[in-house]
């Protein structure tokens, strides 16, 4: 198979297994904006704050007992299937996920029973236990949808994380809210995990009895590379584990630091205003994981060729995905705001957050999956440099400035961390792995939707418009040129390949094992650490 179609085949299985993720992170994009406007609406802003705050911490604890699990069997299940080890898969989801829920339990064991020392005013002790109790459900669903996904399939994760739990919560809260307060929201709120993890435990069953069984040939397995298995998966993962944390302290602890220094009625504002960074994200985030098992194929394939075509296309339809969103929400945050309370609420105070949010969030998509391809190449401790790098310039800026400058200073700090990670994330790949930013291609894949979308919409809010109708639909006749103009490039923006991905078909469930003998590109660091038989 030539280079252009092994990247072909490669952007086919991303393009199609993109749309079904993309699918359903545009549910959960749209649930977890409906939760928003159902709590700013049914709460006080000070009990809306105290919502927030409570779930943002809930997230911190849970990525941090995933102990990068998620990132370790993306980089390792394919790999074990390519050698020849598949018995073996069985083993890696017991050495992964023991550690991990076994952290999840004792956490939330401990904070059950301080709770009454834990819990903030406004918020009883009772309530407490009951999100400490439902922490390793939320860990447990996780850690299985992830390892369907090492194996390539995201219909799991689309169907019980992106449908079922980010679409039922909102629905939970809001009648919860009409006969109660924050603390049943929350107890609602954090149920849903009960039915998510039963089912992701199913998912992972069928997954699992899905791969190809080995022929072995009546011998038993080699106990050497068995017994080296954990301490390869480890010393990969823990690293990532600590670097997946500090990447969402980055996004989660400066909610945590507005309430801490301003209040949690500020907080709640902050959290409104910057909801639909990650509605953007979840769009992205839905490119990047059915990405990691391609990139994985192409290491351990060793054709950096095909690598950069990947690359530099997942990067270019991410942009090409994501920056309409951007431009046409903080083009009009006046009227993005004013969704949740009106021009006179205390929201309508994050119009600069929304703009700075918006602006720092572009420049992260248009670097593409840096810290992925960072990952499946090995560097699990480079990643982890950068996100405590990061971490540490948001924390220490959010501390600085939220006194000076209030909620603007929190978005400064947290635009200052993105563009940091972004930066040092570009050099490191371009060191490891040879991938630069195909700048040119970027640069003309970002002038279609600064022109067709970010113009009409920012000239429309200049003009005086607020209705959120009226702007729905100039963003929508914005749309029409734009859809228009990629039509127009669509070679040079590599949309010809999206299209032809969809139009031949095939199961986007799982990629099949990469054949080749694995020949990882060299790495230039000591940092790496394959599986215990890759060379």
């Amino acid at each position: 198979m030539s280079q252009r179609d092994l990247a072909t085949e490669h952007l086919g299985h991303l393009a199609r297994g993109g749309l079904l993720a993309l699918a359903g992170s545009a549910v959960a994009a749209g649930a977890g904006l409906a939760l928003a406007l159902a709590v700013s609406h049914g709460l006080p802003a000070d009990a809306a704050g105290l919502f927030f705050t409570t779930t943002a911490a809930f997230s911190l604890l849970a990525v941090g007992c995933l102990l990068g699990v998620d990132s370790g069997l993306a980089r390792f299940a394919l790999r074990l299937e390519a050698e020849g080890r598949s018995r073996e898969l069985g083993r890696l989801m017991r050495v992964a996920m023991a550690p991990a829920l076994a952290t999840a339990t004792v956490i939330g064991v401990v904070a059950a029973l301080a709770a009454a020392h834990l819990a903030p005013d406004g918020l009883s002790p009772t309530v407490l236990r009951l999100l400490a109790l439902a922490l390793p459900c939320a860990v447990a669903a996780e850690l299985h949808l992830a390892a369907t996904r090492s194996f390539g399939q995201v219909r799991p994760t689309v169907a019980v994380d992106r449908l079922l739990r980010a679409g039922t919560q909102p629905v939970v809260v809001l009648v919860v809210l009409a006969t109660g307060g924050v603390g049943a929201a929350l107890v609602g709120w954090a149920s849903v995990y009960l039915v998510s993890t039963a089912l992701a435990v199913l998912a992972l069953r069928r997954a699992l009895a899905s791969r190809p069984r080995p022929d072995t040939g009546g011998g038993s397995p080699d106990p050497a590379p068995t017994r080296g298995l954990a301490r390869s998966f480890w010393s990969f993962t823990a690293p990532r584990g600590v670097a997946g944390l500090a990447q969402v302290s980055v996004q989660k602890a400066d909610i945590l630091l507005v309430a801490l220094l301003l209040g949690p009625a500020p907080a709640a504002v902050y959290v409104v205003a910057t909801r639909f960074v990650a509605i953007g994200q979840l769009a992205n985030q839905a490119v990047h994981q059915v990405l990691q098992p391609r990139l994985t194929a192409l290491l351990v394939a060793g054709d950096r060729r095909a690598l950069d075509q990947v690359f530099t296309t997942a990067t270019t339809w991410g942009l090409l995905l994501v920056w309409p969103f951007y431009l046409a929400v903080g083009a009009a945050a006046p009227t993005y705001l004013g969704l949740f309370g009106g021009a006179t609420s205390s929201y309508a105070a994050g119009t600069s957050v929304v703009v700075l949010m918006a602006l720092a969030m572009m420049v992260a998509v248009a670097t593409g999956p840096l810290d992925t391809l960072l990952l499946m190449a090995g560097r699990s401790g480079a990643s982890l440099a950068i996100a405590l790098v990061a971490m540490a310039v948001d924390l220490v800026l959010c501390v600085v400035l939220l006194p000076v400058l209030g909620l603007v200073g929190a978005a400064v700090a947290w635009a200052c961390a993105v563009l940091v990670r972004s930066g040092l994330a570009t050099i490191q790949v371009a060191r490891t792995t040879g991938t630069v930013l195909p700048l040119a291609t970027l640069t003309r894949a970002a002038l279609v939707p600064v022109v067709a979308v970010g113009l009409p919409v920012a000239t429309w809010t200049w003009s005086g418009g607020r209705s959120p109708t009226t702007w729905l639909l100039v963003t929508v006749l914005a749309g029409v040129p734009y859809v228009l103009a990629l039509h127009r490039w669509r070679h040079r923006l590599g949309l010809d390949l999206l299209a032809d991905a969809l139009r031949h078909r095939r199961p986007a469930a799982a990629p099949t094992t990469p054949t080749p003998t694995p020949t990882l590109p060299p790495s230039r660091s000591t940092e790496e650490t394959p599986c215990p038989s890759a060379p």
